[in-house]
């Protein structure tokens, strides 16, 4: 049976030249999303390409609702041999102004989720040998310049809650890579074009970011557990 990669956070823009490039490499490709439009639209232009496909709707906030979708494709599409997690977070709220249930929100999201996720999926990451790649913001980074455009964009909750995806990163990258699964993540430090975020000035494509992604994990460096893409 072919391995699975579970795309959590699938979105129209990054997470779908995921899944298209990994699919053409032979895995089957489950899409996780809370909304079923996009799934759907996703799996029909998988399946265009003859990529085996699948949805299942899915809160990435609800760690109950990822442990059991992540198991649900694994038994009905194959084990899970590459996960990939990039859930979208909502600009437009500050520490000061927006409320607190809000903030946690986009944290439970962005790290919360993904511990959920890779708890759901480390039995067959482990009996793989597989990988977790997880899509990273600049916003996390701790620079004057990237902190200046979270606070100028009023998106001081996604700056947090990325960041802490990245710590959290580069402690599976220690802890699962003493099992044999590759943990990495690619902090895109541009807007890709097409996306909520680009203007007419984007060049970055979201096909440059799978890309990266894919050599990143055919070089599996031990020593590599993050890289920059974008300005």
């Amino acid at each position: 049976m072919a391995q699975t990669i579970v795309v959590a956070g699938f979105g129209s823009g990054i997470s779908a030249a995921v899944a298209r490039t990994f699919g053409r490499q032979g895995y089957s490709v489950a899409l996780l999303s809370r909304t079923p439009a996009k799934l759907d639209a996703g799996v029909k232009d998988l399946e265009a390409q003859g990529i085996k496909a699948a949805a299942y709707p899915t809160d990435l906030t609800d760690a109950k609702a990822v442990s059991a979708a992540i198991a649900k494709a694994s038994a009905e599409l194959g084990p899970v041999g590459l996960l990939f997690y990039s859930p979208s977070g909502q600009p437009g709220r500050t520490v000061l102004s927006g409320q607190p249930e809000a903030f946690t929100a986009v944290f439970q999201m962005a790290a919360a989720g993904l511990v959920a996720a890779v708890q759901a999926a480390k039995a067959d990451l482990v009996a793989a040998g597989g990988a977790v790649l997880v899509a990273g913001g600049g916003f996390a980074l701790e620079s004057d310049e990237a902190t200046k455009i979270a606070v100028q964009w009023d998106s001081d909750s996604l700056a947090v809650a990325k960041a802490a995806q990245r710590k959290l990163v580069h402690i599976l990258h220690q802890r699962l890579g003493a099992e044999g699964v590759y943990v990495f993540e690619i902090t895109v430090n541009a807007a890709v074009k097409g996306t909520e975020f680009a203007d007419d000035t984007a060049t970055l494509t979201a096909d440059a970011v799978a890309a990266r992604f894919a050599e990143l994990l055919a070089a599996r460096d031990p020593k590599v557990w993050w890289s920059a893409i974008g300005a």
